[in-house]
């Protein structure tokens, strides 16, 4: 029991007033005591009692009184019903000090300002606020009987709400309201076992209710220890939660978002009023959210065998309407007794770049940005399957500069690279955007154009590639013009793979260059259809 907690002397005090009432009443009125004549303490207890009993009735008009004040009450009329208070103050002053440490102790101990107490303190409080009525005298055997139910309610309380001390000073001063002879009464064998009988049932109810609620305060303090701990791991896993960089949305079985983390909130651009009560499709683009709820509503089904245990893509909505692709993940777990979900969404943004930058890198020239080798055959591989598909010819174009190593040898390797990046420009520039340039290596370049399926069609093209190229070319003041020569492959004629088609274009490329034509077909065409 803490003097500041809801168990201090004070507010048991205000708490048990109606049955203090009652309780005095029935002393005050006890067989052998003059009511023709009673003592004034008598007269204002047995007013104060009857207040008391209906306390609950005006307790609203009590708690005007100051909050010290609100107890005194019911600490009067203990400490008057208790001491008959015959004489005056010097006649009888060891009554007059009992009734004022029953009145004041209990209020000073609530009047401290610092908020806890010694406590021998609190015991010398609880039993201050019941002396009286336990120290008082009955006149008869009769007088006692009518005391010993209010006896031991007393020494209940102390045994619920007081600790080992404060139950065993409670029993000793209930023996002694028993066993103390009046003045004049004889102490005889008879009386002795009476009084042992007495003090022994209070004392046996006492310890028993002691015992019991010893044991509860200890299943108590468990389980506040339980408690404590599971608030402790809340928390912690709450912190853990809140501070983790993906973006955590928890949800209910119907999809309802129930709470977000920081992350979210800075991801999505949202806060948690906005959000708790609608559905979790508000972070999801409208083109993503139908394999977003097929996916959840597996997960909640748990029929989610096919779709695996992995993260999957999609397109995210901010609060400003701006997309951003998104990787997402479900996990469930119980919160109160009831199935959520925890889905965590992560902004892929950083990642997608740096990928399509290393695909880029993997499938591009470094100098002049053109598709490499790999990239080459794999558009080829397309080219021809679809051709084969359609039962239709397609053209491959390889060229390469007529003079570069005298290029590099007189300017230097610099300018060699600046000419390749000037007609590696040219060429993406004349082509089409469904063309593909790429660069084999070295100053060699292949060129894959799209819906070319004759001959002649390639030629038109491989004439606009030598104008294109043909122009001088300005490299740090040096005015050098490129020549290049052309081989023109067409599939099937001149090849029916990758690798033959090649081949004859780079066959066909070196006939151009010896006889100085500029262009070349693996198979020459009739003569006149060039002008076709």
């Amino acid at each position: 029991m803490r003097s500041d907690g809801p168990f201090s002397a004070p507010r048991l005090l205000q708490r048990a007033s109606p049955f203090i009432g009652a309780s005095i009443m029935a002393i005050a009125l006890r067989p052998g005591d003059s009511l023709s004549t009673p003592s004034w303490t008598h007269s204002t207890a047995l007013v104060l009692s009857a207040l008391l009993i209906i306390s609950p009735l005006w307790r609203s008009h009590l708690q005007r009184l100051p909050r010290l004040l609100q107890p005194l009450p019911a600490s009067l009329a203990l400490g008057l019903s208790g001491l008959p208070l015959p004489g005056s103050l010097f006649q009888v002053p060891s009554a007059y000090a009992v009734l004022a440490l029953a009145i004041g102790v209990p209020f000073a101990m609530d009047a401290v300002p610092w908020g806890r107490v010694p406590r021998w303190a609190e015991t010398v409080a609880l039993l201050g606020s019941v002396s009286p009525l336990l120290l008082s005298r009955p006149q008869s055997h009769e007088a006692e009987l009518i005391a010993l139910p209010t006896l031991n309610i007393v020494v209940l309380f102390i045994a619920l709400y007081g600790n080992r001390l404060e139950l065993v000073a409670g029993v000793t001063l209930a023996a002694l309201h028993f066993g103390l002879p009046q003045a004049g009464e004889s102490f005889t064998a008879a009386e002795l076992i009476r009084d042992a009988v007495l003090t022994s049932l209070t004392t046996i109810v006492a310890v028993c209710v002691f015992q019991v609620v010893t044991v509860m305060r200890a299943q108590r303090l468990v389980i506040l220890e339980d408690e404590r701990q599971a608030n402790l791991r809340e928390s912690w896993i709450q912190s853990i939660l809140e501070n983790t960089a993906d973006a955590l949305v928890t949800i209910d079985l119907h999809g309802t978002i129930l709470a977000i983390n920081r992350a979210a909130r800075s991801m999505f651009g949202y806060q948690d009023r906005q959000l708790v009560g609608r559905p979790i499709s508000v972070f999801i683009a409208s083109q993503g959210q139908a394999d977003f709820g097929s996916y959840l509503a597996a997960r909640m089904r748990h029929q989610d065998a096919g779709i695996g245990s992995g993260a999957r893509e999609t397109t995210g909505i901010r609060s400003d309407l701006e997309t951003f692709p998104i990787e997402y993940s479900a996990g469930e777990t119980e919160h109160s007794g009831n199935r959520v979900f925890i889905v965590s969404l992560r902004d892929i943004t950083d990642r997608k770049a740096k990928n399509a930058a290393l695909e880029h890198q993997a499938l591009h020239d470094p100098l002049t940005g053109l598709p490499n080798r790999i990239l080459l055959e794999d558009r080829l591989a397309q080219t021809l399957s679809q051709s084969k598909r359609n039962g239709r010819g397609m053209a491959l174009l390889m060229l390469d500069f007529n003079n570069f190593k005298g290029v590099n040898d007189e300017f230097g390797h610099d300018v060699g690279d600046g000419l390749l990046r000037q007609i590696s420009y040219r060429l993406a520039r004349t082509l089409r955007s469904g063309d593909t340039v790429a660069r084999l290596g070295g100053d060699e370049f292949v060129v894959v154009p799209a819906d070319v399926t004759s001959p002649e069609h390639a030629v038109r093209i491989a004439k606009k590639i030598l104008e294109a190229a043909s122009q001088p070319v300005h490299i740090d003041g040096h005015e050098i013009e490129a020549g290049v020569s052309i081989g023109i492959a067409m599939h099937p004629a001149d090849g029916v793979d990758a690798v033959s088609l090649l081949r004859s274009a780079d066959q066909a490329m070196y006939l151009a260059k010896r006889a100085g034509t500029g262009y070349s077909l693996a198979t020459p065409v009739a003569a006149g259809a060039e002008a076709v």
